[in-house]
C-alpha cells in the first residue's frame, strides 16, 4: 500500500469505529486540515487522523510514532485546537484506535504502546541508580567501567551522564487506553 491507501484506510476505519460507537461521523471534504467529522449530538468536532502501518524501527517491542506536531507541506504548520479538536491514532497492523485531545498531542511526535507489553520497555523497568552512574563519572570513570560495575549497558549510562534518563522520563500511553469516551470527557474538561 502507498501512503495515500494508508492514510484512507485510517480515515475509514475512524468512521467506522466511532458510527458503532453510537455517534455520527462522516470524512471531511479533501484540502482541509482535519479529516473527519465526528458530530456528538451537541457539537461537531474535527478530527485529524494519524495512520502507522508498522512499529518504530529499532524497537523490539511494539511502539507507534504518530506525527502529530506540525502538518502541511514539509511541516511547516503546527496543529492548533483552533484547526484540530482530536486526534485519530491507528494503527493499521491491529486495526486499533486511540483518540487524543489537541492539546494532549500537539506540540511533539505522539507515541504510543501496547498494553500487552506494559512493564516490559525500557524506561518502565527500574530505573538503575542514576546517583551511582553519576558519581562513578565523577570520579572519573569511563562510561564502559561504569558499565561494567552496575551491570548496566553503555548507552543507559551515557543517557544518564548527559542528562535523557531518570526519574523525569515521561511515560508514552497505551494504545488500547486513549479512548474517544476519554478524549471526549478530556475535551469537555478543557484539556
Amino acid at each position: 500500500m502507498n501512503e495515500m491507501q494508508i492514510g484512507k484506510a485510517g480515515e475509514y476505519l475512524v468512521c467506522a469505529d466511532l458510527i458503532v460507537a453510537g455517534y455520527t461521523a462522516y470524512l471531511s471534504e479533501q484540502g482541509l486540515g482535519y479529516d473527519v467529522v465526528l458530530d456528538t449530538g451537541k457539537s461537531l468536532l474535527k478530527i485529524q487522523v494519524k495512520t502507522a502501518n508498522k512499529t518504530n524501527k529499532g524497537s523490539r517491542l511494539p511502539s507507534y510514532q504518530f506525527r502529530t506536531k506540525n502538518c502541511g507541506k514539509k511541516g511547516k504548520q503546527a496543529y492548533t485546537s483552533k484547526g484540530v479538536d482530536l486526534f485519530a491514532l491507528v494503527v493499521l497492523q491491529t486495526k486499533q484506535i486511540s483518540y487524543l485531545t489537541t492539546s494532549q498531542a500537539c506540540g511533539r511526535p505522539t507515541i504510543l504502546r501496547t498494553i500487552k507489553h506494559k512493564g516490559q520497555y525500557p524506561d518502565e523497568k527500574s530505573i538503575p541508580n542514576t546517583k551511582a552512574v553519576l558519581q562513578k563519572r565523577k570520579e572519573g570513570l569511563a562510561y564502559s567501567r561504569i558499565a561494567s560495575d552496575l551491570g548496566l549497558s553503555i548507552g543507559w549510562v551515557w543517557q544518564v551522564c548527559n542528562g535523557l534518563r531518570g526519574a523525569r522520563k515521561k511515560q508514552h500511553p497505551y494504545l488500547e487506553e486513549m479512548t474517544i469516551q476519554k478524549a471526549l470527557e478530556a475535551l469537555a474538561n478543557g484539556d
